[in-house]
């Protein structure tokens, strides 16, 4: 996900969706050395022979995580939208810690921003609801290639958005 500080004082922070990377091999505890299976950062698993022919499936959107979230709760549950209801809080609470945390510790130069990238883990518990979310790391210069469709789809929108708030804000 995208957070983008427009001014530090006082803190003005926006959150913007980003999007799911997915190994591109499946996760062995048994094998840690396979990066492919443990490591989802780009500039890793782009190294992996399978990447360009696989890599619309492994980066997903919101949408996408839905979707099968959707397939996979019993038929008896009420359709909840996990994405929105469960993961997305947990997300927003954990990079507002963080925020307010750093506050009064960022440079405070007037016309300054920062477009953060934050890198999150999700992880699912024993039940389908069973979600947690935690705060990996900030990136102060996010990767914004257009490796796929969905981040053609995100990116342009995004950045378009981040430099009308700050115009907006100064």
């Amino acid at each position: 996900v995208y957070v983008l500080i427009a001014r530090t004082n006082p803190l003005l922070a926006f959150y913007h969706d980003g999007y799911l990377r997915v190994a591109m091999e499946p996760y062995d505890i048994k094998n840690l050395n396979n990066r492919f299976a443990h490591i989802t950062n780009i500039s890793v698993q782009k190294e992996h022979p399978g990447f360009f022919h696989q890599r619309e499936h492994k980066i997903l959107s919101f949408d996408q995580l839905r979707g099968y979230l959707q397939e996979k709760q019993p038929i008896h549950d009420s359709p909840r939208d996990l994405v929105e209801e469960v993961i997305k809080p947990q997300i927003k609470g954990a990079l507002r810690s963080a925020l307010m945390a750093a506050e009064g510790k960022l440079d405070e130069r007037r016309g300054q921003f920062s477009l953060l990238g934050a890198d999150m883990l999700i992880t699912q518990g024993s039940g389908i609801e069973d979600f947690g979310v935690s705060l990996l790391e900030f990136n102060k210069n996010p990767d914004l290639e257009l490796h796929n469709k969905e981040l053609s789809r995100i990116l342009p929108p995004l950045i378009r958005e981040t430099l009308d708030i700050v115009l907006e804000v100064e």
